[in-house]
């Protein structure tokens, strides 16, 4: 249609005249050989080719006309990427192109427009008649270039973190994918279960007629311990609507297995009547976002699962908040174990003390502490020396003249991992 350049108004008869385009589709036409950096606007009626369409048209390929694309367009070569060993559908695709790419408007037409482009260029392939997988010359493409990571990703995880830690990545992809994974309801059930697990909580998937999805457990004697009736609500659309929740059947759940709480678990919770029934019927909606900074916040500061309470039973949008000041206080007492440590070994080279202190010595030289919001009281400083003189511990000593260090911080540490590993059952 154009050659070096072209005037619209030629553009447009020519297409209309000889291949039979509407006028809207023209229009959208050079605004996506804009948006692609093929054309460029030199004034309002005349477009130019680019630099890019020049090179592109003396070779007139497919592959490079896709290399064209990627330049100009997020999940191109990234959706050749997720096919590479697995074949998937254009749904499953669009999931994932909202939930580990960041394509959050991203429909199946435009994943099906991709594939479409794809297949033409030999790229990908049917692997059945609503999957497509990569093919050999995809993955030479690939091979060339480098891709989009995705979004959805392990953060701040360091050397010689155990490997049940190193499964966060994983675990947040399916929940995420899931959520959004109508189709497959079983699916994000199975999800669910497994992210409350790695809470720490027993969770049973129970599903079917009648039944709740999954029935949550707190460990502990059934005096103190609860359990949460959780439903859960996949939805391709992101926010699940009024519609689809019943809390008359939610209130039957409850009942039936004796939990103490409901829950519905789903992507988001923007609906305004959803949230407010969910207040009146005494039920806590809790979204993936929510869920997801919760275990991360629970991996990195483990606090009590019974202090979660708190979040099960305020009603409506889950509250994840509600724990701040229990997690606030695990912080202050890794910061003071380390504070104690500290000062023990280095008082260790006083020639006057010969590396002896009681409680209220360390408390002088702690309350100025500018790492602590406020001073550590007594009682705190006297527990942790009683915590680290334990013969679990072992790193501190009591005699009648004080404390006295008998290891170094590195010595805690090296104990805390030998116990942290035989937490888990050796392979």
């Amino acid at each position: 249609m154009i050659q070096s350049c072209g005037n619209y108004d030629v553009i447009k008869e020519h297409a209309i005249e000889k291949h039979g385009i509407a006028l809207s589709s023209i229009r959208t036409f050079m605004s996506t050989l804009v948006n692609m950096n093929l054309i460029k606007r030199q004034t309002d009626s005349l477009f130019i080719l680019t630099d890019t369409a020049e090179m592109w048209l003396e070779t007139g390929g497919t592959a490079e006309f896709v290399c064209c694309l990627q330049r100009n367009f997020l999940f191109i070569f990234e959706l050749i990427n997720e096919l590479n060993g697995k074949a998937l559908s254009y749904k499953e695709l669009m999931a994932i192109g909202r939930v580990s790419y960041g394509l959050d408007k991203v429909t199946i037409d435009e994943v099906r427009k991709r594939i479409a482009i794809l297949k033409s260029a030999k790229l990908v392939r049917n692997a059945s008649l609503d999957k497509f997988v990569i093919t050999k010359r995809g993955k030479l493409l690939l091979e060339q270039f480098d891709i989009q990571e995705r979004k959805v990703k392990d953060e701040g995880s360091g050397e010689g973190e155990s490997n049940h830690l190193m499964d966060r990545d994983s675990l947040f992809t399916e929940l995420r994918l899931s959520a959004k994974d109508s189709m497959n309801p079983d699916r994000f059930e199975r999800a669910i279960k497994s992210a409350f697990e790695a809470l720490g909580f027993k969770a049973i998937r129970l599903g079917g007629a009648g039944k709740t999805d999954v029935l949550v457990h707190a460990p502990g004697s059934p005096k103190i311990s609860f359990s949460i009736a959780v439903d859960a609500k996949s939805t391709a659309a992101g926010s699940v609507p009024d519609s689809q929740v019943n809390f008359d059947t939610l209130e039957e759940h409850r009942r039936k297995h004796n939990a103490d709480y409901s829950m519905v678990v789903g992507c988001a919770f923007h609906n305004e009547r959803l949230i407010k029934r969910a207040k009146e019927h005494g039920v806590v909606l809790l979204s993936v976002d929510d869920f997801e900074t919760l275990i991360k916040q629970h991996l990195e500061v483990p606090i009590k699962l019974l202090l979660y309470r708190k979040i099960f039973e305020k009603a409506g949008i889950a509250d994840i908040s509600l724990v701040n000041d229990d997690r606030q206080d695990i912080v202050c007492s890794g910061k003071l174990m380390r504070a104690v440590m500290s000062c023990l070994i280095a008082e260790s080279e006083d020639p006057e003390t010969e590396g002896f202190l009681f409680e209220r010595d360390i408390y002088r030289s702690l309350r100025d502490n500018k790492e602590f919001s406020s001073p550590p009281t007594m009682e705190a400083i006297s527990n942790m020396l009683q915590f680290l003189a334990s013969p679990l511990i072992g790193c501190v000593e009591r005699t009648k003249d004080g404390y006295y260090a008998t290891g170094a911080l590195p010595d805690v540490a090296r104990k805390f991992a030998f116990y942290s590993r035989n937490c888990f059952e050796s392979k």
